[in-house]
């Protein structure tokens, strides 16, 4: 018994390791232009970019929370994507979405199912949105790969009364047999193609008006 505590001490602590490692890898600037940052960085033992997009949009929370939950005009905002649609809204903080993102021929398109959780934080003023890949809910297709590993995480402050901050943070391994170097090589252009069109999608009608109970603060 002591022995399978000490393994499995040992294994925790290497896992800590790893992400401690990760963490303290530096970011690189790959993109700065028009008030949008992206950042990239490799962390160790992955073969695919880490990323990170830091920028100020003219916006409400409420606005963005409704942008983000509009999963089925996914296709017209966010890079790439050529199909969203939900699955089931666990609650107003939580839901679980299909999405399929193109990729050029003759690669296959990516699919996978996201579970998404609103974080909120009055103490800080401040709204996480949490991303990462469910199991399951959908089967998988011959003609698409499904991605085994995705997280993103957003960070949304209050910078005025219709302005937010946002450090939006995300990884992914889209499986199959791509080439690490072609998906790191254009790894910098979907964000900063989907954020540099969001503050004018926020002022659509259908996110005007919205309320939501969690964004108490």
């Amino acid at each position: 018994m002591n022995r399978l505590i000490a393994v499995t001490l040992n294994v925790v602590f290497c896992l800590m390791g790893l992400a401690v490692r990760a963490q303290n890898t530096p970011w690189k600037l790959e993109k700065d232009k028009n008030g949008i940052q992206v950042f990239s960085r490799l962390p160790e033992g992955s073969r695919f970019k880490e990323m990170k997009v830091i920028c100020e949009i003219d916006g409400t929370m409420s606005q963005l929370c409704a942008y983000v939950s509009d999963v089925e005009h996914y296709p017209e905002v966010v890079y790439k994507n050529k199909q969203a649609y939900l699955i089931k809204r666990i609650n107003e903080r939580e839901m679980l979405y299909y999405n399929e993102t193109m990729l050029p021929w003759p690669v296959k398109n990516r699919d996978l199912v996201i579970h998404l959780t609103f974080i909120p934080d009055a103490a800080k003023k401040e709204l996480r949105i949490h991303t990462e890949n469910a199991a399951g809910y959908v089967a998988v297709q011959s003609d698409k790969v499904r991605v085994p590993y995705w997280r993103a995480d957003w960070t949304v402050v209050k910078r005025g009364p219709d302005r937010l901050g946002i450090e939006y943070v995300f990884r992914v391994d889209p499986g199959g047999e791509i080439p690490a170097w072609v998906i790191n090589m254009t790894a910098a252009v979907g964000p900063y193609t989907s954020f540099s069109g969001m503050e004018g999608f926020l002022k659509l009608p259908r996110y005007q008006n919205r309320q939501f109970s969690f964004l108490n603060f």
